[in-house]
């Protein structure tokens, strides 16, 4: 997994991961809210207490992709 990178936005710490295998890159479809109908890599809310890889882990668990 590559970490994109962080952005702070106010006081919250965001991530974005894309996942990468032999080439080509894992992206998901965003449904609803804010984006809805693109694609894009997983990320979200850095929580407290959190690193940022644990988080981009956590978002793509969520996500039930690997």
């Amino acid at each position: 997994m590559d970490i994109a990178g962080q952005q702070m936005l106010g006081n919250k710490v965001l991530t974005l991961a894309f996942v990468r295998r032999h080439g080509e890159v894992l992206l998901g479809y965003k449904k609803c809210g804010f984006g809805a109908g693109k694609w894009n890599g997983f990320g979200g809310k850095v929580e407290p207490g959190e690193t940022i890889e644990d988080a981009a882990k956590r978002y793509i668990s969520k996500s039930q992709l690997l």
